[in-house]
């Protein structure tokens, strides 16, 4: 559902902002607003207080008298929601359950931290407003959801940034349309770092994202991961940074043939496929489309053996090439690759430290210059 509204079963829209929160005896829960954003809305605790918040921190925090699960409910104007980490009261919202229209004009960070965060059963979008330009950090560190509704952001048109939106979340699946309308975005850096539940990536989860030029660390630590999809990244022919990108998916078996061939001006490849010790080949012609690369640091340092093809390397394009520093670096000689490297270090003069430690199973090992081993 895109642009969808709130409407509730008298079919009259629904405005307020709801959310549930686990309070005990005692607690204050202040609600997260941000200076220079205007602030006219009434605050419903529970059924038991109302007040009015008309400014940064004015209004926006009530003592509750007993525990339990509380609704708050909020109706008017609350420009921003950012908890960004900070406070005590993001740790007490346990569900979203009306996202209502309060006028949002800032959602960054908007609830970072919120590690008790586990439902949101409102299936309807974020209401479109043209000032919300970032979705970094949303979701970060909301270390007990499992899941979003597939249409969550849809409304939200004219963002351009999706930078740590997920960072450390327990997001177990992805549907394919989750930023399928955020047609705006340059940024998915960050974007699921850490998330260690995230099984699967869909084939088209950033194909209506043809303006993104960084996806650095965005799968990074993605532990549960084992297969990439083949046209993952095939619409995004700008971007100019892959660093990162799959770090640390410690169980990811297989790289698909042709993963980067759609991508021509990238520049950094570095660590991208940094310790995935379960990673025990390499496509033919991996970086062989990416002529402008300047950055191989630690690329295949998978920190395990691995079979490599025929060619990984366009020859010819390798000559702007600034470092090879640990391309293929192992720790041990037990785990050295095999197969024949291609003799890079005739076509260019980049710093190349350790590019093949201890790769002596190398057919053509005694071949590489010792300033490469």
């Amino acid at each position: 559902m895109r642009r969808g509204r709130n409407v509730n079963r008298k079919g009259s829209v629904d405005i307020s902002f709801i959310t549930e929160w686990n309070v005990l005896a005692g607690d204050t829960i202040t609600l997260p607003t941000v200076a220079t954003y205007l602030y006219n809305a009434q605050i419903d605790w529970n059924g038991e207080a109302t007040t009015i918040c008309t400014a940064h921190n004015t209004g926006n925090s009530y003592t509750f008298v007993g525990s339990g699960i509380k609704t708050i409910t909020v109706t008017g104007t609350f420009e921003a929601w950012s908890f960004n980490n900070s406070g005590t009261s993001r740790t007490k919202i346990t569900k979203i359950i009306k996202w209502g229209d309060v006028k949002l004009k800032y959602i960054q960070a908007a609830f970072h931290g919120c590690t008790n965060l586990t439902n949101i059963t409102d299936l309807t979008p974020i209401v479109n407003n043209v000032n919300i330009t970032s979705l970094t950090g949303f979701f970060r560190s909301c270390s007990n959801l499992t899941s979003v509704p597939d249409s969550i952001f849809s409304n939200l048109i004219n963002v351009t940034g999706a930078g740590s939106t997920f960072f450390g979340s327990k997001i177990t699946l992805l549907s394919a349309n989750l930023f399928r309308y955020n047609i705006q975005i340059n940024t998915f850096s960050n974007c699921f770092q850490a998330c260690t539940s995230l099984t699967t990536i869909p084939s088209d989860l950033f194909r209506y994202n043809t303006l993104v030029t960084s996806f650095f660390s965005c799968f990074e630590g993605c532990s549960k991961i084992t297969a990439i999809p083949s046209d993952l990244f095939r619409y995004n022919t700008l971007v100019t940074s892959f660093s990162s990108t799959f770090q640390q998916c410690s169980i990811l078996a297989s790289v698909p043939i042709d993963i980067f061939r759609y991508n021509p001006i990238v520049t950094n490849f570095s660590f991208v496929f940094y310790v995935c010790p379960l990673l025990t080949s390499i496509p033919n012609n991996l970086f062989y489309y990416n002529n402008l690369v300047t950055n191989y640091a630690s690329a295949l340092n998978t920190t395990r053996s691995i079979t490599l093809p025929a060619t990984i390397f366009n020859l010819s394009n390798l000559s702007i090439v600034t470092t090879f520093v640990q391309l293929l670096n192992v720790g041990s000689t037990v785990y050295s690759s095999t197969g024949i490297i291609q003799d890079i270090w005739n076509y260019t003069t980049a710093t190349s430290t350790d590019a093949f430690s201890n790769q002596t199973a190398l057919t053509n090992y005694a071949a590489i210059p010792l300033a490469w081993t």
